[in-house]
């Protein structure tokens, strides 16, 4: 759970004041703003995190802070009622009954704490920093009162969302739904919703599994499929990502584009396609059961659709990574409301 710290990493935390922040970070795409940004869209908005992310300057941060701003929202998000219990304990009050923009900033600073094994010097500091660069400057003195508190009592703290469980982590309709179709072993699958996912890959055909497997550190599941370490890192600078030998895909999204080639279609249609995993799955798949003549094995066989335009760059960049954007057709539209 990341409960580390708990003795020789606790700094001594400067009052409120100045700026903070990450050294040469830009201040306009610094990652606890992203972060914040992020968690806001997810609560308020109802925006799936992923689109999110998408939606602020993440892809704009050095590899190592973006790392941090998506693991910090994504941790704000999964461990949400467990802080927010701890916050309550430690007897914080939290503004506008924790809604808004300034009740998160208070929680990615808890988050950091208990979760993250930020040192307290820099939770404290830089979730100050942060509420002045978000225009709550008359309210930062506030914010590290919260924080520092928080930090003070982090032992007792984390002894006690140990002891929690994870029980109540997850929405009421979430947990009612597990509970009423696995009953007691409902409580496996929600201890298994709090924790860091492996990361699963599709290799390409053709392509060596089991020297990719090697060469990434992970272990072959079935077919193509991969399954790298939780917590692996950035793909973007792992070996054969570039040259396109493999890409990103769940072991789950990856049995059922096997299902829709069962009957030998001559064309595909995926819907909600983005980021592609199965789009191009299909397309490599579909070229490599071609016809027979070679206008049969370019030609275009695979239609992807995704309502986000964003989105859809995303897949044709995927595409183009894996020099199989000539077939593919991409469209934007969303299927629910016309035809595409």
């Amino acid at each position: 759970r990341g409960r580390g710290g708990r003795s020789g990493r606790r700094g001594r935390a400067a009052p409120p004041g100045g700026d903070g922040g990450e050294a040469g970070e830009d201040r306009r795409a610094d990652a606890r703003s992203i972060a914040l940004d992020a968690v806001c869209a997810t609560l308020e908005e109802g925006a799936p995190l992923d689109a999110a992310l998408a939606a602020t300057q993440l892809s704009e941060l050095k590899p190592q802070r973006r790392k941090f701003a998506r693991k910090l929202a994504t941790e704000t998000l999964r461990k949400l009622a467990a802080v927010d219990r701890a916050i309550l304990r430690a007897g914080v009050k939290v503004p506008n009954g924790g809604r808004g923009r300034l009740a998160n900033i208070i929680r990615l600073g808890a988050v950091q704490l208990l979760v993250l094994d930020t040192p307290e010097y820099a939770a404290v500091n830089e979730t100050t920093a942060l509420a002045t660069r978000q225009g709550f400057a008359s309210s930062k003195s506030l914010v590290w009162k919260a924080v520092k508190t928080i930090a003070e009592r982090r032992s007792e703290l984390l002894a006690s969302m140990e002891a929690d469980g994870h029980e109540d982590d997850l929405p009421d309709w979430l947990s009612t739904a597990l509970a009423d179709a696995y009953g007691e072993a409902s409580g496996e699958l929600q201890a298994s919703l709090q924790s860091a996912p492996c990361l699963d890959i599709s290799v390409r055909a053709g392509e060596p599994v089991t020297e990719w497997a090697a060469k990434l550190g992970g272990k072959v599941l079935a077919g193509n499929t991969v399954r790298l370490r939780a917590g692996a890192g950035d793909v973007r600078v792992m070996p054969g990502f570039e040259q396109g030998a493999w890409w990103v895909q769940g072991a789950a999204a990856a049995s059922a584009a096997p299902l829709a080639l069962v009957n030998a279609p001559r064309s595909v249609i995926d819907l909600c396609a983005a980021p592609g995993g199965k789009t191009m799955q299909l397309a490599c798949a579909l070229a490599n059961t071609g016809a027979g003549t070679e206008s049969d094995e370019t030609a275009v066989r695979v239609t992807a659709i995704d309502s986000s335009a964003r989105r859809a760059r995303l897949l044709r960049r995927n595409l183009e990574r894996l020099k199989i954007e000539d077939r593919v057709r991409v469209k934007v539209c969303d299927a629910r409301v016309k035809v595409c």
